[in-house]
C-alpha cells in the first residue's frame, strides 16, 4: 500500500514523513530511505513543509542501519531548523534524536545530557509525555 501512495504524493515531506515513520517502526528502514531520500538530498532541500519528518525518519533508517554519520547530519538539521524557527518542541526533539545516536554509539554522557535537554525542552513546549520520555532515556543512559 504503501509504495501506491508514494508517487502520488510527490514532494509532499509530511506525507513522505509519516510513511516512512511507519515503515522505521516495522523495521522496512531501506524503505523508509526510499520514501524520504537520502539525509543529504533531504538536507539539500532546505525547509520545505514538512521536511524534519522526513529528516527523521531517514535518520533513524541510518542509525539503525549502522550509518552514524548521516544519522547525525540529519538530526542536527532538525536542529538548525528548530533554531530557525525557534521551534522549542522541536529542537526538543531534535536534542532527544541527538541522544539517541549518543546513546546507540555508547556515548552515555552525551546521550544523558542531550535526554536532559530535551526534558527541559519538551516541557517549556507543553509536551509532557515527550519530556517525560526523555527523563526515562536518560536514566536508562545513565544506569548503563
Amino acid at each position: 500500500m504503501l509504495k501506491r501512495v508514494h508517487p502520488s504524493s510527490r514532494k509532499d515531506h509530511r506525507i513522505h514523513g509519516e510513511l516512512a515513520r511507519l515503515l522505521v517502526h516495522s523495521a522496512n528502514y531501506r524503505d523508509a530511505i526510499a520514501i524520504t531520500g537520502t539525509v543529504p538530498t533531504l538536507i539539500r532541500e532546505g525547509d520545505v513543509i514538512g521536511i524534519e519528518q522526513s529528516l527523521e525518519a531517514a535518520g533513524l533508517s541510518q542509525l539503525y542501519l549502522g550509518n552514524t554519520q548521516s544519522a547525525d547530519a540529519a538530526f542536527d538539521r532538525i536542529g538548525e531548523l528548530a533554531s530557525e524557527r525557534n521551534d522549542r518542541e522541536l529542537s526538543g526533539r531534535a536534542h532527544a534524536l541527538t541522544g539517541l545516536a549518543a546513546h546507540h554509539r555508547g556515548d552515555i554522557a552525551q546521550a544523558a545530557t542531550c535526554y536532559a535537554q530535551a526534558s527541559r525542552l519538551a516541557r517549556q513546549a507543553g509536551r509532557l509525555h515527550a519530556a517525560a520520555t526523555a527523563d526515562i532515556n536518560q536514566s536508562s543512559a545513565l544506569a548503563e
